[in-house]
């Protein structure tokens, strides 16, 4: 009804809706009815809010609010739930307005990504951060838009803190260690240490984080969960975290090494955030105890520095054998064995003890015992475990010095040479005693059942033990060094410093002739030593063991088996004996009743079978071994020729007056001889004087056989031509100095031997005279 009168500068109220009506008049004054217009003039000027919101932690949470392995608590992203009432209140915008919020400008601008501040997680790639020494702050945009008039916008922003969780060196800190030390439980074995002084990690918490720990709360917890929750009325809150206790796991057994887990809470005082996240261990290590008992090291004195290898000092001892008695089962390569003279030095764990692989007894420390010169010194052991560096050095070793053996001055072995090996010459024996030296080595005061005593030929097997000469014993050569090595059967020590000489003296050398002639018919048989090499004494023996003679011969009167021993005079009293064979003998004995003769004077005797032969079955010679010879004292010539032969029979013979010759192979002389005579009557003499039987004679007749004979001669007509003597050269063919003619002639021929024991020959034949 009022007429606007200046449309062009129409006054209204902002943001609320107005209405005005126009009227349109034509150029004919026509009209229609009035139209409304609405007119909304939206007032949104820009809005200083600019408020800072409550400043929240940093969450343990993966980027888009998951618990996720890629949780994550120092990426600056969390959850808001704002209070979007208070905080549109506090922007105040005008009536009939709304308020959009956005996480940058670009979206709000666009009106792009609207974000729900109640429920709301930063993108930590759309915002604008800006770090602030606590953490960062970013804007979140908002946009005041009128609700009559939508092109019409205010803008403004207010502030978001997330507040940075504290920061550690690392998650994982390093272990505390400790040993089972039992210093205030007072048990070694248990796996429980009290008073760990957990603290001591603190200063490696805020290594390099730049962070001073005087701004933090640090707490300790059993378990991560109590260490998130931070609730310290939780059982595994730890209150005294300096004097902390640890807890041994069910199953425990002696050996294990026991670890726990400690869980570090790390809150910021002025902000109130938590790192929950870092944790180490409590480890506590076992303590090499040794359990097994340690035996006692027991060593020989063998006076390797100062030569007295009685006095109970030993040197260059190796204690370290010692050491596998200690390490047990364990692996030895995971422990350190030292051993040390006092406890101060066991506990000084830069102390490596006494040199272990060649100690010498400290005579200040040894006890000594004054009988048996055996010492005893103590040792405190102490055992390191390598990756622990745990140690126990509540054991000893006992280290006993044991004396050599002992022994007495020991003579030479003499022996002398025998024929055990067939030649008693080469002063090489098989039957050396050496066992039954050892009482004699080991003396009065030392029992041979205590002690192994065993010899050898070189000074280098005494020493090792090796190469041990059995008894009984061949030498090699005639004086030889025995090395003796005694050995004490319980301390097992030794001495290898006694020797004694194997001589081995030659036997008298001499021979004597076996076997030997005693020849009956030349008493006595002087036997006498042949080629002497030393001086000697003897004595002579039959069989019956009779002594016959002290001197280097003996006369033998009777055939037997005899003994000479003959024996050093230089003091070995060495002696060689030799048996001598005296087998009798003597020349024969020899009857002309022994013989037998087959000659023509015989009846059984002819022209072409004369021969002489001795009965010797029947008839005892003697008692040697006789051979037979016989010798024609007209020519003399031997049968046999070459010599004697051993059956006493001779054929073939001429007449003629034989020398029985009986010789004894024995030796004994002179030969036995015996004259026989072969008669033969010639069938034939040639007396033409050319040497050969130029005379017809009766051989084998002469006057010592037969001192009376008659020998007569006849021709053919019966007269007497010749008579002969019997030691005549014979009848040479004449008569009256007139040779007789070629023609048989006849003998009569009368012979009384000399032996009237004999018969006398009355012999008559014929023979030829023959001249050529």
């Amino acid at each position: 009804t009022t007429q606007i009168t200046d449309p062009t500068s129409y006054p209204v109220i902002v943001n609320t809706s107005q209405a005005v009506f126009v009227r349109v008049t034509s150029e004919f004054g026509c009209a229609r009815d009035l139209i409304e217009l609405t007119i909304n003039v939206g007032q949104t000027p820009d809005n200083p809010y600019n408020d800072i919101q409550t400043p929240v932690c940093d969450d343990f949470l993966d980027a888009d609010g998951n618990d996720s392995a890629a949780n994550s608590d120092t990426d600056f992203i969390t959850n808001f739930s704002l209070d979007e009432n208070a905080i549109t209140t506090s922007i105040n915008p005008p009536v009939n307005t709304v308020v959009y919020f956005y996480e940058n400008a670009d979206d709000r601008n666009n009106t792009l990504n609207e974000i729900d501040i109640t429920n709301y997680r930063n993108d930590i790639d759309r915002i604008d951060i800006t770090t602030i020494a606590s953490g960062i702050q970013f804007p979140i945009y908002y946009k005041i838009l009128s609700t009559v008039n939508n092109n019409c916008q205010g803008l403004g922003e207010f502030y978001l803190q997330i507040n940075a969780t504290p920061a550690v060196s690392s998650e994982t800190l390093s272990p505390i260690s400790e040993c089972d030390t039992g210093a205030i439980d007072g048990n070694y074995t248990n796996g429980s240490n009290r008073n760990i002084d957990l603290t001591q990690r603190i200063d490696e918490l805020f290594l390099g984080t730049n962070q001073d720990p005087n701004d933090y709360d640090v707490t300790f917890y059993k378990s991560v969960t109590a260490a998130f929750s931070g609730d310290n009325s939780n059982p595994d809150y730890i209150d005294a975290p300096a004097q902390f206790t640890n807890d041994v796991p069910s199953g425990f057994s002696l050996g294990d090494i026991v670890t726990q887990s400690i869980f570090i809470r790390v809150q910021n005082k002025a902000t109130g955030c938590a790192n929950p996240h870092t944790s180490f261990v409590v480890i506590i290590n076992p303590i090499p105890i040794i359990t097994n008992p340690i035996p006692v090291l027991e060593v020989c004195d063998i006076g390797t520095n100062d030569g007295d290898v009685r006095n109970g000092l030993a040197q260059n001892i190796d204690v370290s054998i010692r050491d596998i008695d200690i390490i047990g089962t364990r692996i030895a390569t995971d422990f350190t064995i030292t051993y040390h003279k006092t406890r101060a030095d066991a506990e000084d764990l830069s102390s490596t003890g006494i040199d272990k692989n060649s100690y010498d007894s400290d005579p200040t420390r040894v006890t000594i015992n004054p009988t048996t010169n055996i010492s005893e010194e103590s040792l405190l052991i102490r055992i390191v475990d390598n990756s622990s560096g745990c140690a126990f050095d509540q054991s000893t070793l006992t280290i006993i010095v044991n004396p050599e053996p002992n022994f007495e001055t020991i003579s030479n072995l003499s022996e002398c040479d025998n024929n055990d090996d067939g030649d008693d010459a080469n002063q090489i024996i098989q039957t050396i005693d050496l066992d039954g030296k050892i009482t004699e080595i080991l003396g009065a005061s030392q029992d041979p059942d205590d002690y192994i005593v065993t010899f050898h030929a070189t000074q280098a097997n005494a020493t090792s033990g090796e190469d041990a000469i059995s008894s009984p014993y061949t030498n090699t050569d005639p004086t030889e060094t025995i090395f003796v090595r005694i050995q004490n059967k319980r301390t097992l020590c030794i001495n290898d410093a006694a020797t004694f000489d194997v001589i081995i003296n030659p036997l008298p050398d001499f021979t004597v002739t076996t076997p030997q002639i005693l020849c009956l018919n030349d008493l006595p048989l002087n036997i006498t030593t042949e080629n002497p090499m030393g001086v000697y004494s003897y004595v002579w023996e039959n069989a019956n063991g009779d002594i016959i003679s002290t001197t280097d011969t003996a006369g033998i009167t009777v055939g037997g088996t005899y003994t000479v021993t003959a024996t050093t005079t230089n003091g070995t009293m060495c002696t060689r004996e030799e048996t001598i064979v005296v087998n009798e003998s003597n020349i024969a004995t020899l009857d002309i009743s022994f013989v037998t003769i087959v000659d023509e004077a015989s009846n059984i005797g002819s022209q072409n079978n004369l021969s002489i032969s001795i009965d010797i079955l029947s008839n005892d010679l003697g008692p040697g071994d006789y051979q037979f010879a016989i010798l024609n004292t007209d020519d003399n010539t031997r049968t046999p020729f070459a010599g004697f032969q051993d059956e006493p029979i001779f054929g073939n013979l001429e007449g003629g007056i034989y020398k029985i010759i009986i010789n004894d192979k024995n030796g004994c002389s002179p030969d036995t001889t015996l004259l026989v005579s072969v008669i033969q009557f010639p069938k034939f003499f040639t007396p033409n004087s050319d040497g050969e039987n130029d005379y017809w004679v009766v051989k084998g007749a002469n006057k010592t056989f037969y001192p009376n004979s008659s020998i007569n001669i006849f021709n053919r007509y019966g007269k007497l031509v010749a008579q002969l003597e019997v030691d005549n050269q014979g009848w040479d063919g004449t008569y009256n100095g007139k040779a007789l003619s070629s023609d048989d002639y006849w003998f009569n021929i009368t012979l009384i031997p000399a032996d009237i024991t004999k018969p006398t020959i009355n012999k008559k034949g014929n023979f030829s005279l023959l001249r050529k």
